[in-house]
């Protein structure tokens, strides 16, 4: 440029990985012999993406808060506001009702951000954690959730609160879950007062938080380590490290169902609009799905930004993508949804497996009937029976809304079709889901629960010992809510192959009662890991 040449570096220093992408450097060359200007450097390491009122809010590696104009086809950059300290922003978050924008940023912990006027947003609270803060969300009115990974993993529920006369705002610790349940978080979604996050470790966790000083993790982690997710109504994507895409259905949140998995590369980021996602694959760049029938995902097309594709904000017909230096806009139209989903979860008042299949009521000119049907989908992702086995026994009424299933198998995902039967004898599908079977665990439920610590009273754990593991040795430790040993004791597994149990008695290492709660009961060696919730009452 006239003068000048302007050199580009893009790792002028090399990445650290899993969070340092690398440092791109800007040279600034005289022609004419005049002095050379100063390099810049560290700039543009977009991570997350979030839109509020027409403008995108970017967490930047490197440059901090950076806030652009996504409506219409201006992208132009309206304000910054530079990392504190040795701050490293990698999620971001903006408040419904607040003009406040959340930031974790890594070893700074949360920041938070007045942008009142975004072209001049102001820092005006920090909180530091135990670890690097690596996701975070809002979950409520003046309440986030923010997480940290590292040596501590936690996850921390933070009491906001923003005086607009002067702009202030006090940041207040309520309650966190921390380790074994939490080992490296990286992304969080909330359900009424249910938080789900991605971890890179342990997969999809879930931590209710009906009471923000008394957080509890609840039920088993998916075990595929999840990077991102994305909640929409009752559906969660989660964006995983070798699963591809996941499909839950949260409907009841205390009970997450996986409805469908999608094979892709390994994923960073989600996002969704209507009956269709984004998924970003770092330098394999982005696939759009159709996810409009959870249960089967259907790809699109592929997306090729130039760089890294971290993660997106879809609104309209308008894709904002993070990709390395910047934010790529794409005009990409969601699919409209078509047919609707089953609901379909397992009976918990049944000792047997029993699904409860239920649908919204078939209003259809010339209907006299519906039949619901059922096929099994092995592990290689091929039906067993494409055409399906029926449920019911005979027709279902036109006005029939539900349905029982019996015959489920463990081990299998149960594919379910609902048709609409007409008067002329032709048919339609009008609904489809799944519910996933896990294989009989090995480790059973704690018995009884409730437990009554009385005098001389146990809690009970069952166990199956694994071929070649009888008299190997086993350990039982009890955990609290927010992830603290209470107790540990060692034992031999069941002399002989068959079946073994381990008690407790509800007091903790000095022998002291155990105060009321929530427990968990984990059991390793002998071929076993795996953990049982337990509530304790006093």
């Amino acid at each position: 440029s006239g003068d000048w040449i302007v050199a580009s570096t893009y790792d002028q220093i090399a990445p650290a990985p899993p969070d340092e992408p690398g440092w791109s450097l800007l040279e600034f060359v005289s022609l004419s012999g005049a002095p050379d200007r100063a390099p810049v450097g560290g700039v543009g390491r977009v991570r997350r993406v979030a839109v509020k009122n027409g403008l995108a809010y970017v967490a930047d590696y490197s440059g901090g808060l950076r806030i652009y104009r996504a409506g219409g086809s201006d992208s132009s950059l309206v304000g910054m506001a530079p990392p504190s300290g040795n701050g490293r922003p990698v999620d971001v978050a903006v408040d419904a009702a607040l003009p406040l924008v959340y930031l974790a940023s890594g070893p700074s912990g949360l920041e938070v951000v007045q942008v009142g006027n975004p072209a001049a947003p102001i820092p005006v609270a920090t909180l530091t954690l135990s670890g690097s803060a690596s996701a975070v969300a809002q979950v409520g009115p003046n309440l986030v959730a923010v997480a940290a990974r590292g040596l501590n993993p936690i996850v921390t529920f933070v009491q906001v609160d923003y005086q607009p006369l002067d702009s202030t705002v006090t940041l207040t610790a309520r309650g966190a879950v921390g380790s074994p349940f939490v080992q490296d978080p990286r992304g969080l979604a909330a359900r009424d007062t249910v938080l789900f996050v991605a971890d890179e470790a342990l997969g999809l966790l879930s931590i209710g938080f009906g009471n923000p000083a008394q957080p509890a993790a609840f039920g088993s982690a998916s075990l595929a380590g999840a990077r991102d997710l994305d909640l929409s109504g009752t559906r969660l994507l989660v964006a995983t490290r070798a699963r591809g895409l996941q499909i839950v259905d949260v409907a009841n949140p205390a009970q997450p169902v996986l409805r469908a998995e999608l094979a892709t590369p390994p994923l960073l980021g989600v996002t969704q609009n209507s009956a269709s996602a984004v998924l970003f694959a770092g330098d394999e760049g982005a696939l759009v799905v159709d996810v409009g029938v959870p249960s089967s995902p259907v790809v699109r097309g592929p997306i090729l930004p130039p760089g890294v594709a971290r993660d997106g904000w879809w609104t309209g017909d308008t894709l904002l993508i993070a990709a390395s230096l910047g934010l790529e806009r794409y005009l990409v139209s969601p699919a409209p949804t078509t047919v609707p989903a089953l609901d379909v979860r397992l009976d918990p008042a049944s000792a047997t497996p029993r699904a409860l299949v239920t649908w919204a009521p078939v209003v259809r000119a010339g209907l006299v009937g519906l039949n619901l049907y059922r096929d099994l989908v092995t592990p290689s992702g091929a039906a067993s029976d494409p055409a399906g086995r029926r449920v019911n026994r005979d027709l279902l009424p036109p006005g029939a809304v539900s349905a029982v299933d019996d015959s489920l198998v463990a081990g299998a995902t149960q594919r379910y079709r609902l048709e609409a039967f007409f008067s002329d004898g032709s048919s339609v599908k009008v609904a489809e889901g799944t519910l996933t079977v896990a294989s009989a665990p090995l480790v059973g439920r704690a018995y009884p629960n409730p437990f009554r610590a009385r005098s001389g009273a146990v809690a009970s754990l069952s166990y199956r010992v694994p071929d070649g593991s009888a008299g190997a040795p086993l350990t039982l430790r009890v955990f609290d809510a927010s992830g603290r040993i209470v107790r540990e004791s060692r034992a031999a597994a069941a002399p002989v192959s068959g079946f073994g149990i381990v008690t407790w008695d509800g007091r903790d290492r000095s022998g002291a009662a155990a105060p009321s709660g929530v427990y968990y009961l984990r059991l390793t060696g002998a071929g076993l890991d795996d953990s049982r919730a337990i509530i304790l009452l006093r």
